[in-house]
């Protein structure tokens, strides 16, 4: 009897041995299909009794995978929400599915007989033979035909589904047992109800037919027509970020109104969670969170197609990935030039004339000067790399406030050079890296630029040449920087970014150990000024950063989106 007993538990889901006393018909149905066949002469209880103390681990093992099928129901936003009663409870019905590459496991108008969920890999849905999107981790398919009327189109699949890579893991829990159990608990089935009532604005049918591009823009009209507050999740946002996106939000607009939600982290996949909880319109981010492709493909399958950054910068996000999935990037261009402009002016003087060592110096008393001797800016060479808004900012400085000679690149030329005495034009990066005294940065981060400070650049500049950057921490390669310092090629270098500052920057490690060796040599350097990308922080840039970000969101909620928007990065 003993043995019969161990058999029944060892053959049926653990968790059901505790769901509920009062076994319903499911239960039963589903326990009576799992009796052993004692007509088997390997099936009967002297054999499996000998079986199970040969191996004692079979418990344990089992055990483990019900943590693991709750890893997979948690590692689903929705039922990440639900409480852990009912994900241990509901993991019992888990089920892996068989799967494999490019073969359909549910075919478009067939009954939809459980509902599906990725745990690994990719699976795309495709309607009339054309794909319209796809699901990763943690998506599902099903959760609205499952309660269908079976006996209606409604209860059939409005897509074909196709494992979309070979390492795919698709698990279901059958239409009968998540019914049932929605049922019995009515806690369960409101938060099913909200949740749908949520996401039904963008699962219309005619919705879901029409392509990639055209869905995104469909889906922000039939937005701006429904809604009348809009949502935004801000993500890396500091008490700064909050004080003034909430004065910008405030103010009243028209019939719309503003919902923001702060958090401090930067985004990642567990992070935009909260974004499938609440039904965000659209996210927030900053230079450093990394919106790859797989978050654009997260935030799509969650209906936001709105990606507001609040930079100038967006190498960042992949925009590929955004214009594949029509969703919609913009940035703020121009919050205040003369922020950063006036901070790279800031950094030359202190370089030049050494005044984080003469404060150093004279706060412990030291009032000598040698050591401190520094140059007129005046009748100095210098280059300004790329001559946007911030780069324009800066030769005016120079050139009319210092009256140094301006040589000036970029490939898109600004007409606006002709008009200022002392500055011109050169072809070509050579002649900058060649004749100035001074080097400045001000060009975005790109595939072509990445790097453009590297060992053959630094080469080529004159001895004791200061190199400023305000830009990108990767337009300039660490270790050509560093050689450049440590040879005298490079007298001074002046960095408001670096290429890994990610994780770094804008955070407090003083009581740290910072794991980074070369941002630890470059501020060993006492001719090296290192700031924590605070040259847009001022006042007015951020009123400037905030008042932009809601002009973005104002200009897509009234139908200008992708290519149109006036500030969206790809055209």
């Amino acid at each position: 009897r003993r043995a019969f007993s161990s058999t029944r538990l060892l053959n049926r889901p653990f968790s059901k041995t505790r769901i509920c006393p009062q076994r319903s018909s499911i239960y039963t149905s589903s326990y009576s299909s799992r009796v052993p066949n004692f007509s088997s002469a390997s099936s009967h209880p002297s054999h499996i009794f000998k079986s199970l103390s040969k191996n004692k681990r079979n418990f344990s093992s089992y055990k483990h995978t019900m943590e693991e099928k709750q890893t997979i129901l948690n590692a689903v936003p929705f039922f990440n929400t639900i409480g852990e009663q009912h994900v241990k409870e509901l993991s019992s019905f888990l089920e892996k599915v068989s799967c494999s590459k490019g073969k359909a496991v549910l075919s478009e108008g067939d009954k939809q007989d459980q509902l599906y969920i990725v745990h690994k890999g990719k699976l795309e849905r495709h309607k009339q033979g054309k794909k319209i999107d796809s699901l990763r981790p943690g998506g599902y398919s099903g959760l609205y035909h499952i309660f269908a009327d079976p006996s209606t189109k409604d209860a059939c699949a409005f897509a074909t589904l196709i494992p979309a890579t070979d390492e795919i893991e698709l698990w279901g829990i059958k239409r009968e047992d998540f019914v049932a159990y929605v049922s019995k608990h009515p806690d369960f089935s409101i938060k099913v109800i909200n949740h749908m009532a949520g996401r039904v604005r963008t699962q219309s049918k005619l919705y879901r037919a029409i392509t990639h591009g055209q869905r995104a823009v469909q889906g922000s009209k039939n937005l701006k027509q429904s809604m009348n507050v809009f949502r935004v999740l801000v993500f890396d946002s500091k008490k700064y970020d909050i004080d003034h996106l909430n004065k910008a939000f405030t103010v009243d607009n028209d019939a719309t109104s503003f919902e923001m939600t702060y958090i401090p982290e930067r985004i990642s996949p567990s992070a935009i969670t909260q974004a499938a909880v609440n039904n965000y319109q659209a996210i927030c981010v900053f230079v450093n969170d990394k919106v790859d492709r797989n978050i654009i493909e997260v935030l799509y399958e969650l209906d936001i197609h709105l990606i507001l950054l609040r930079c100038a910068g967006f190498n960042n996000v992949d925009l590929t990935a955004a214009k594949e999935y029509g969703i919609t990037v913009a940035r703020v261009p121009a919050y205040s030039p003369y922020s950063v402009a006036e901070h790279a002016c800031g950094l030359m003087m202190a370089l030049n004339r050494k005044l984080h060592q003469a404060y150093m110096r004279t706060i412990t008393g030291n009032f000598s000067l040698d050591g401190l001797l520094g140059f007129d800016v005046k009748q100095k060479t210098v280059g300004i790399v790329g001559t946007g808004k911030i780069g324009m900012c800066f030769v005016d400085i120079l050139a009319k406030g210092f009256g140094c000679k301006v040589l000036a690149y970029d490939v898109y030329r600004n007409d606006l050079i002709k008009g200022i005495p002392n500055a011109k034009y050169v072809d070509s990066l050579d002649e900058i890296y060649q004749n100035c005294d001074i080097i400045s940065l001000h060009v975005p981060l790109l595939p072509s630029t990445k790097h453009m400070i590297n060992k053959k650049a630094v080469d080529q500049m004159k001895q004791g040449a200061m190199l400023i950057n305000t830009s990108r921490g990767g337009l300039i390669d660490t270790t050509a920087l560093i050689s450049g310092l440590k040879s005298g090629k490079i007298g001074s270098a002046g960095l408001d970014v670096y290429e890994k500052e990610s994780g770094v920057f804008f955070e407090d490690h003083s009581a740290d150990v910072i794991d980074d060796g070369d941002l630890i040599r470059l501020m060993t350097f006492k001719n090296v000024i290192v700031t924590a990308h605070q040259a847009f922080f001022t006042e007015d840039a951020l009123n400037a950063i905030a008042s932009t970000t809601k002009s973005n969101v104002l200009a897509y909620i009234n139908g200008t989106q992708g290519p149109d928007h006036p500030n969206n990065v790809y055209k």
